[in-house]
């Protein structure tokens, strides 16, 4: 029996698996969010699946309004240059 007793304070199977990491930081939470927070800003973070930064868009000069008129406008037009419904694609036959 005494073999036993020395075998059960030996980790095995799964119960070490994986192997327990001690990591330690320097930095305060406070000093973690800061850098956090300019790495987003300098657009150094990525996200999702891919490893590409988000996507910094441009702030719009044009308000709601135009926008919601230009597509009438486009919707309207004789040309179909808008592509809703199929219209404004090469017809494929399919």
């Amino acid at each position: 029996m005494v073999g036993t007793a020395a075998y059960a304070q030996e980790p095995s199977g799964e119960l070490d698996y994986p192997p327990e990491v001690v990591q330690t930081s320097s930095l305060t939470r406070a000093q973690v969010i800061a850098e956090l927070q300019a790495a987003k800003a300098a657009g150094q973070v990525t996200f999702g699946d891919i490893d590409e930064p988000a996507t910094q868009t441009a702030s719009s000069t044009v308000t709601r309004a135009q926008v919601h008129a230009e597509a009438v406008e486009a919707n309207q037009s004789p040309n179909g240059s808008v592509a809703f419904d199929g219209r404004g694609y090469p017809n494929t036959g399919a």
